[in-house]
């Protein structure tokens, strides 16, 4: 019988989040996507961000949802967030509201 899932899970990021360290994240999201019901990525101190990061955060909100488990993006740097609305991954992405884009069709009402 599985271990129950613990109430939430919390991982604080570092410094660059690239290609480079992208197998090591993604060992520990699979990790702690397995053991939580909500996991929380504290995006804070972030330094520096790459597509392929980006791309491992798409692929693990896909995983989450998969199983039953919410993926939060926490904190994110000025500099994350506009790499996310630059290749329009926000959609998949679960940003606090005060980072989602504008919607064109409300902006200025």
């Amino acid at each position: 019988m599985a271990a129950p899932k613990q109430k939430t899970a919390r991982l604080k990021l570092k410094g660059d989040c690239s290609i480079y360290e992208a197998f090591d994240l993604r060992v520990k999201l699979q990790e702690l996507l397995q053991k939580a019901p909500v996991v929380t990525l504290d995006l804070s101190a972030v330094e520096r961000v790459d597509a392929a990061f980006l791309q491992l955060l798409v692929a693990a909100q896909a995983e989450a949802e998969h199983a039953d488990t919410r993926l939060i993006l926490q904190n994110p740097a000025e500099h994350v967030v506009a790499l996310i609305d630059a290749l329009r991954f926000h959609p998949s992405m679960n940003l606090p509201e005060e980072h989602l884009p504008e919607d064109p069709m409300t902006a200025g009402t």
